[in-house]
């Protein structure tokens, strides 16, 4: 993660200098709604060495993740959630028993910082439905009912042609992709759109 100012547009990077660990400034400030649930969804991630955006489409602590993790062998220290509206990047640490009791929310996509690579399946239960509010950048993951091979702009409304789609390499640059790229399963993006828009995934 180097250093670059989200805030003017011109992204490369995941920003460190805009990291806080201080959970008072509400981390979750924008709204999610998520409705009923649909049973219990099994989800497979591949953490690298380095950084690896990801999303997961049921509830898990980011220290229970963690724990996942060194289970299969693997070593993440950090996991990072970007918070549009303030523009600022909240940082879970391992071991620390504030902020790694945090939830991860299903259909956020979230970063880890990894030293040690593993494949990791969990299964938890999913809601059927997320509706989530965009806001300049904002990083969000796939759901179960957001199909592998399925454009990714299928599942953002209200862009237009403002919308920009990027992915995270393991260095922790942000890639720019395709809006028509097919998602993947328990993958994780970073949109950037107007403050009319939406990611939403599932049936009310």
């Amino acid at each position: 993660f180097s250093s670059i100012n989200i805030s003017e547009n011109t992204p490369t990077q995941l920003d460190t200098s805009l990291l806080f660990d201080d959970l008072d400034n509400d981390p979750l400030s924008y709204s999610l709604t998520l409705q009923d649930t649909s049973g219990q969804e099994s989800a497979s991630i591949n953490f690298a060495e380095g950084y690896t955006i990801f999303s997961l489409p049921f509830q898990i602590t980011a220290q229970d993740l963690i724990d996942e993790v060194a289970n299969a062998g693997g070593s993440c220290e950090q996991i990072y959630d970007y918070d549009g509206p303030t523009q600022a990047y909240v940082v879970y640490y391992s071991g620390d028993p504030e902020t790694g009791a945090f939830t991860l929310t299903p259909g956020k996509g979230y970063v880890a910082s990894c030293t040690a690579s593993a494949s990791v399946t969990l299964t938890g239960t999913s809601p059927s439905f997320v509706n989530i509010p965009l806001s300049s950048y904002e990083m969000v993951g796939v759901m179960p009912s957001m199909p592998a091979g399925s454009p990714i702009s299928d599942y953002v409304y209200g862009c237009g042609s403002n919308l920009e789609i990027f992915t995270v390499d393991n260095l922790g640059d942000l890639v720019l992709i395709s809006p028509n790229e097919d998602i993947t399963e328990s993958a994780g993006y970073v949109i950037n759109c107007g403050p009319s828009g939406k990611w939403r995934g599932g049936a009310l």
